[in-house]
């Protein structure tokens, strides 16, 4: 029996569904560790475009659009708003006479005690994603370049020209 490209579509959509969902909580996990507001909404979007690529994957057409609109002008307004934000949070607590009081304390509550501390290094980590990309996609795109290079190099007959430190050109590794 051979599979038709509609018998594809449930388990495609499924899975642009958990694509969304696992970049909207690994966003929401990294953006909450970032020190400054520029990355924390750098992340918070990426959240956000998350839920909207599950939303996409559920088959709904008019939420995304939607969705998208309404981040457009959110994000746009914070962005803009950013730089000005410190001055009036220190200005409303030395109205109050103190620290406001922190917020977002019910995402913390979903992690067991015992997991906070690994979440929170994996979520200062981000993920560890640069060690993984490193390895497995600039290293070997660096290597093919290289191949490339030797190649071209053997079928021109050019030599590397040499630097001022004696070394010669080209990639390094």
């Amino acid at each position: 029996m051979h599979l038709q490209l509609i018998d594809w579509v449930i388990v495609l959509a499924a899975l642009v569904v958990v694509v969304g969902l696992v970049t909207a909580v690994y966003a929401t996990l990294v953006g909450r560790v970032q020190t400054d507001i520029k990355s924390a909404l750098a992340f918070a979007s990426l959240t956000q475009v998350g839920l909207i690529v599950a939303e996409i994957g559920m088959g709904w057409r008019f939420l995304p659009v939607a969705h998208i609109a309404g981040h457009t002008c959110v994000r746009a307004l914070q962005l803009l708003r950013a730089p000005s934000l410190l001055h009036d949070i220190h200005q409303v607590e030395q109205a109050v006479g103190g620290h406001l009081p922190k917020t977002g304390r019910h995402l913390e509550r979903l992690i067991p005690e015992r997991w906070r501390g690994w979440a929170y290094r994996f979520a200062l980590e981000r993920a560890y994603l640069d060690p993984f990309l490193d390895r497995y996609c600039v290293r070997p795109f660096l290597q093919v370049l290289r191949g490339i290079d030797r190649i071209e190099r053997r079928c021109t007959g050019a030599e590397r020209p040499r630097g001022p430190t004696g070394n010669r050109g080209g990639f390094s590794g």
